[in-house]
């Protein structure tokens, strides 16, 4: 298992699932942590308070984009997403990489509300 809670940028935590996702065996398990925030505060790219998630949420568009099995948890105050390993999915963000950072990288708190309205929503 691997647990990534670390740089709490959008950039950073990409790079730290695709380096996990190299290195672990098929059918293990990834978490990461504070991608679902509950306030805009939360949200930034930049420490704003005691809660602070940063921008980690915009891993939610590649995420949702991946055939495989993703777990959301709505986990207060800062959620979690919980994956198998497979070296699948590290291929397929190590094709996107450059393009979603510079697609998602200006995306707002408006836009991550949309992604996990539909998330919720099925």
């Amino acid at each position: 298992m691997a647990f990534i809670d670390g740089l709490h940028t959008f950039d950073q935590v990409y790079r730290d699932l695709i380096n996990v996702s190299n290195h672990m065996t098929d059918g293990g398990i990834i978490a990461i942590h504070d991608i679902l925030p509950e306030e805009p505060s939360h949200a930034t790219k930049n420490i704003t308070n005691s809660i602070w998630a940063g921008d980690v949420w915009k891993l939610l568009y590649p995420l949702t984009d991946w055939s495989g099995e993703v777990r959301f948890s709505f986990v207060k105050p800062t959620g979690m997403v919980v994956l198998p390993a497979h070296k699948d999915i590290a291929r397929f963000l190590t094709n996107r990489y450059e393009d979603d950072i510079e697609r998602y990288s200006e995306a707002t708190w408006e836009d991550y509300l949309k992604i996990k309205e539909s998330l919720i929503n099925g």
